[in-house]
């Protein structure tokens, strides 16, 4: 698969982009050092070279020389539109580990069919929970670049050991790192990391999280944007995504929720299409037509008529 490489000098001094499997990467070459914000795999990778294969296909093969030192900045979400809700893993797309590296050492990942919400779910199962993780954004894209404050995961249950990470980047320009495990039963807060206990349910979990109010009251900086998100096992994960705010149940789009609302059979449709009776806003008066009288019974009428009349008169004489 080729590579394309343009050279951008009239919009950013010493810029370049390329578009790597249909990915638009940008990677500024500037006297500023901001190796401390990328990670260690990613610094790595930029002073080597990259040949990775996955899906049977090779992606790229990049040689970077005498560039340093070197931002690189993947423009995943940093240039979208993040309005309301932005979706970074859903089980049922066609690609649900498209931004997503999966590290896996004496256990499984793969997509089931849950029983429960009779959907797909991606389980993440392993024997050690820090050897057998999923993490977005996959190498070499060192941020996530996602400004919205609210995290929201529908996760199940599984009984077993299970955490999540979260790094964020306050307006101090430090990584903080969040840390929610349900084997924690106290609160510690380091200089730069946090571990906080979590509390799961039995079965399906509707787990949403204010990582600003954390942030805050935690260190006492302010959010800007969630630079990486790290699932540990074991879990079964049905879609993560962030939102601007809470929202309930109803104002939620049916694709985000656990439990979509149940689609009614074509003839509860047909019934609901069907248009009332217009019933008019004032009564309408009808005159109900004569009933036809023939000229026989209009002779006996007169007769049983005046049968009473010449009695009285006979009684009278």
């Amino acid at each position: 698969m080729g590579l394309k490489l343009v050279l951008m000098l009239p919009c950013l001094e010493r810029t370049y982009a390329a578009s790597i499997d249909g990915r638009y990467w940008l990677i500024i070459f500037g006297p500023k050092d901001h190796s401390k914000h990328c990670p260690r795999h990613t610094t790595e990778w930029l002073s080597t070279t990259l040949c990775r294969e996955r899906c049977g296909s090779l992606l790229w093969a990049v040689f970077f020389f005498c560039f340093t030192p070197v931002q690189l900045i993947l423009t995943m979400f940093r240039n979208a539109f993040q309005h309301r809700f932005v979706t970074v893993f859903s089980s049922a797309g066609s690609k649900p580990l498209a931004i997503w590296d999966v590290h896996t050492k004496n256990g499984h990942s793969r997509r089931v069919t849950d029983e429960d919400i009779r959907s797909l779910a991606f389980e993440l199962i392993g024997v050690n929970v820090a050897t057998t993780y999923m993490v977005a954004p996959c190498a070499p894209c060192p941020s996530l670049s996602i400004k919205l404050p609210f995290l929201v995961m529908l996760v199940k249950n599984m009984k077993k050991f299970f955490c999540f990470e979260v790094q964020i980047l306050d307006d101090r320009q430090s990584l903080r790192r969040l840390r929610f495990s349900n084997y924690q039963s106290g609160t510690r807060v380091d200089n730069f990391s946090s571990c906080m206990p979590l509390s799961l349910t039995c079965n399906w979990n509707h787990v949403q999280l204010n990582l600003a109010e954390f942030i805050r009251r935690a260190y006492g900086t302010n959010y800007v944007e969630t630079v990486r998100l790290q699932i540990h096992a074991n879990v079964r994960i049905k879609r993560i995504y962030f939102c601007d705010q809470l929202y309930t149940n109803d104002e939620t789009p049916a694709e985000l929720r656990l439990f979509p609302p149940v689609r009614p059979n074509r003839m509860v449709q047909l019934k609901a299409q069907q248009k009332p009776a217009a019933i008019p806003h004032e009564p309408i008066e009808t005159v109900r037509p004569p009933t036809p009288v023939d000229a026989a019974d209009i002779s006996n009428m007169l007769e049983n008529e005046l049968a009473p009349a010449q009695c009285a008169v006979g009684t009278d004489g």
